[in-house]
């Protein structure tokens, strides 16, 4: 894969016609957004847009999400990275055309670290740099580092939707699969054993955790007893159907689990052609020790529609 080429479209798609525009930054917390608005209508993003997070440093943003608005649709090429990684990889790279996804998309694998565990507080290691807009140059400079990202799927959209052949890789980058979403075929599988072996259920969990850090669940006194659900999800491409299968303890909990599965990416789908239209057991625990309440997934069991 020639990232290259993609790096090329994202520098030119910024390009979009003059216009009067009027910057607008929206933070909080260590979330925010920085884009352009026509000063004519305040309600129309016009030109280039970030979303980002805060460094652990709090000097350094990290970022979420980068491209361009037309007239309050999304264009040209976009770059999506992982922001719960402090390192800011490269999550995804394609093309906007009228708000929705067109021509080729790329999907890259998380980084393994040797030590998860260690935080880089320095920022020395990120893959990605950002320099703001100023008064005097209304331009973001986005510098991507690509080194290390390995990628996990490539395909192509049409309005919205896969269409034609989709390959699927394993992390050391042999094929594993090959899916023809205009025929709802797979046409080619190499060894594919397990759900773990591709990068769905892999995404999931940094996914979820990043969603329930923005709903605020994770230590919140309101909810104060230990408590647990299952949920089947059933996956619809861009879209989900959520049932309760059984839970115990705080119905807050239950409700608040629901709204961030409701709520999340769906990203993680878009790794395994297996996962599409299909049902997904998920087991989430709370469990409180003194005023602090800690959220794990214990397990994620993708069970195949006959």
């Amino acid at each position: 894969m020639k990232l290259q080429v993609f790096l090329c479209l994202l520098a030119t798609s910024a390009i979009l016609h003059a216009q009067e525009l009027k910057k607008v930054t929206k933070s909080n917390n260590h979330f925010g957004e920085i884009y352009f608005v026509l000063k004519t209508n305040r309600n129309i993003k016009h030109g280039q847009y970030l979303k980002y997070s805060e460094s652990m440093n709090l000097h350094d943003k990290s970022v979420e999400a980068y491209g361009s608005y037309d007239n309050n649709k999304r264009t040209g090429a976009w770059i999506f990275c992982d922001v719960v990684d402090e390192s800011n990889p490269l999550i995804s790279i394609g093309e906007y055309k009228d708000d929705k996804k067109v021509g080729q998309w790329v999907y890259f694998y998380r980084l393994i670290s040797e030590n998860e565990n260690i935080i880089n507080l320095s920022g020395s290691n990120k893959h990605t740099k950002v320099i703001l807009p100023s008064k005097e140059n209304n331009e973001f400079i986005i510098t991507l580092d690509t080194s290390g990202i390995k990628t996990a799927v490539v395909g192509d959209y049409l309005d919205n939707k896969k269409t034609g052949i989709w390959n699927y890789y394993y992390r050391n980058g042999s094929l594993a699969c090959k899916y023809d979403f205009s025929a709802n075929l797979l046409i080619y599988e190499n060894g594919l054993k397990s759900f773990d072996q591709l990068g769905g259920i892999e995404w999931f969990r940094p996914i979820f955790h990043k969603s329930s850090f923005e709903e605020r669940i994770i230590n919140q006194p309101f909810i104060a007893q230990n408590s647990n659900v299952v949920f089947e999800l059933a996956t619809f491409h861009d879209s989900i159907d959520l049932k309760k299968i059984i839970s115990t303890g705080s119905e807050s909990f239950v409700k608040t689990m629901e709204n961030i599965l409701n709520k999340m990416s769906l990203d993680w789908i878009n790794y395994d052609p297996r996962l599409e239209q299909n049902k997904i057991f998920i087991q989430i625990n709370y469990i409180v020790n003194g005023n602090i309440g800690t959220v794990t997934i214990d397990s994620i069991k993708p069970l195949l529609n006959n």
